[in-house]
């Protein structure tokens, strides 16, 4: 009574019965079951690290006592600084700040520096020295898009490892795989920035600042070398994690593809081609994210004007025109590639780093991920179609035998001899 009660559950609702025969499937392995835990923790973990240096606060009144809470204050353990704690007035207005910053004019009328001035002491800081922490700015805001943007990539990252197993996907695992990858390569780029930034305005203080530190004290890089560790950690363990979760599932996929060789090279064509399209998929987003802000809201904003550059990031999609959609994303395209024509994209590409990286990686996975879903057009026809239609229809578990093969479907336990002729008439 059992087995009829799963087989009339799985013909009525296939998508839940399948999720729940792969949800079980990956619970009961231990290879599964520790890929899904170590993607877990490193994107809490990750997240966690690189929040820390985007947050703000939040600004808590409690009658005449300011604080600053760093995290949402009415939940147990978020920590707080008071940073006002003083009687208030019935007179209301404007109070003025701590920090007072004037500049410094000459009799002829010209700005040699600023005063920058507070209730116990000032300093004079020089105009040369004023237009060397303009650099400053333009770090401390790119570096914050970065952390932002890889904490996006975690997110996206933990979501493709889940799929991964669920799907049972080899490219999943191949796009995690080369993620953690990423991962640890742009952690060693990053501390090595943040080195050679250090370096840099520690010359500006001791050079044009006349030893003013603005900062005073450049930040730790404590946090960037516990994200360097972990990366590199999560990167050995995810190694031996997808080459035995690859083992487990390419057995399983091409044995059930069996020995035609037309089905087995269209299907891995069909697979390389949903890894770059993953990448592309993510890349795309982040350099459209990082340019459009830096265009809206970096110090480059008003040198930005042309509507041009916004453009090439317009998504339109209408199922009914898919003719015109589809000119479209060949216009778009071109836009994309005409950003590189701009001097200020090209020098903007040049001085930060990440956005040059993320445009550049964006262009060649959309280049490659058109060019091999060229090569699996030209491919139709050769049998991955029918095998799959053949697969969706019976729910079959695969024996293969010498003269073709068995498919065993799951309801009613039903044998259906198969040739491969049926999958690879148009091999030859």
């Amino acid at each position: 009574m059992t087995w009829l009660f799963r087989d009339v559950f799985s013909a009525s609702f296939p998508f839940l019965s399948e999720l729940w025969k792969r949800h079980t499937r990956a619970t009961t392995c231990r290879v599964t079951l520790c890929f899904f835990f170590l993607a877990l923790a490193t994107c809490v973990t990750q997240s966690t690290l690189l929040g820390l240096s985007v947050s703000r606060g939040f600004t808590v009144v409690h009658g005449d006592v300011i604080e600053i809470c760093y995290g949402i204050p009415s939940l147990r353990g978020t920590s707080c600084d008071v940073v006002y704690n003083g009687t208030a007035s019935n007179n209301q207005g404007l109070a003025s700040r701590d920090v007072s910053i004037n500049p410094l004019v000459d009799s002829a009328g010209t700005t040699q520096g600023v005063v920058v001035s507070n209730p116990g002491s000032s300093t004079t800081l020089s105009l040369q020295c004023v237009e060397s922490l303009t650099w400053l700015e333009t770090f401390l805001r790119d570096a914050k898009s970065e952390d932002i943007i890889h904490i996006a990539f975690q997110c996206w990252l933990f979501s493709n490892s889940l799929v991964s197993l669920i799907t049972e996907s080899i490219p999943h695992l191949v796009v995690v795989l080369a993620s953690h990858g990423a991962n640890t390569a742009w952690s060693i780029f990053r501390l090595y920035s943040e080195r050679a930034a250090e370096k840099t305005y520690t010359d500006i203080v001791n050079g044009a600042c006349d030893g003013v530190d603005v900062l005073g004290g450049w930040p730790s890089n404590v946090i960037r070398y516990a994200i360097l560790g972990i990366h590199g950690s999560v990167f050995l363990c995810t190694i031996f994690l997808v080459y035995q979760l690859v083992k487990i599932y390419g057995k399983e996929m091409f044995s059930s593809v069996g020995s035609s060789p037309a089905v087995t090279r269209v299907l891995k064509l069909l697979h390389w081609l949903t890894v770059f399209l993953q990448f592309a998929s993510f890349y795309v987003v982040a350099s459209a994210a990082a340019w459009f802000d830096k265009r809206k809201t970096g110090i480059v904003s008003p040198y930005s004007h042309s509507t041009l550059f916004d453009v090439a990031f317009v998504v339109v999609s209408a199922r009914s025109w898919f003719s015109v959609f589809s000119l479209l994303s060949v216009v778009l395209l071109v836009f994309s590639a005409l950003l590189f024509t701009s001097a200020l994209y090209r020098y903007e590409i040049g001085a930060w780093a990440f956005l040059g990286s993320l445009s550049i990686i964006a262009g060649l996975l959309l280049i490659v991920s058109c060019i091999l879903a060229l090569v699996c057009r030209v491919h139709f026809g050769l049998g991955l179609k029918q095998f799959r239609e053949c697969h969706a229809s019976f729910r079959f578990i695969y024996l293969p035998t010498s003269g073709g093969g068995v498919l065993m479907t799951s309801f009613f336990l039903k044998k259906i001899p198969v040739r491969w002729e049926h999958f690879s008439h148009r091999a030859s």
